[in-house]
């Protein structure tokens, strides 16, 4: 993984998350949650699970940036799907590209692309983030992005449920 860290902004570090790191995790993605459906949808039951999914390798397939006061600023994951938070004090440095980045070099690196980052049609950052990628071809080379309306409003652990579109990085 050393090699696959990317250069983070000055004041932050990295290292893969372990199961010590569920609490700090939930309250990074609780955090996200509140700032986008104004309520916590998750749980430490879901974060655990994150880590416990099978094939997922926490020292390889996590990605955990903290801050210069050693808190939580941004989170990633990706064993086929991807997911990337990012704390909304953090916002707006580039966190959530270098995580991004960080997510697709991963998935090539372990032959499992392409991965799915599923977000909510009004999370207008990460659709902002994510459409630059989008495969206008319809080659399922590269990343993911699902966005749409969940039933009732539901958000998976990933986001919302709908249509799956291909993406590809712009050269």
């Amino acid at each position: 993984m050393p090699d696959l860290v990317p250069a983070l902004p000055p004041g932050y570090r990295a290292r893969p998350a372990t199961a010590d790191d569920i609490g700090a995790i939930h309250r990074l993605v609780a955090a996200c949650e509140c700032e986008l459906y104004r309520r916590v949808q998750s749980d430490l039951g879901s974060i655990a699970a994150v880590l416990a999914r099978p094939g997922l390798i926490p020292q390889l397939d996590t990605l955990l940036i903290h801050d210069q006061a050693g808190q939580l600023a941004a989170r990633a994951w990706v064993n086929r799907r991807s997911e990337v938070d990012v704390h909304p004090q953090h916002r707006g440095r580039g966190l959530g590209t270098l995580l991004l980045n960080w997510a697709e070099a991963r998935a090539r690196q372990a032959g499992s692309e392409p991965i799915i980052q599923i977000v909510p049609d009004n999370d207008t950052d990460a659709v902002t983030l994510l459409l630059p990628r989008i495969r206008p071809d319809g080659d399922r080379m590269g990343a993911g992005v699902r966005h749409g309306r969940g039933a009732g409003g539901a958000r998976s652990s990933c986001g919302y449920y709908g249509e799956t579109v291909p993406l590809r990085r712009r050269a």
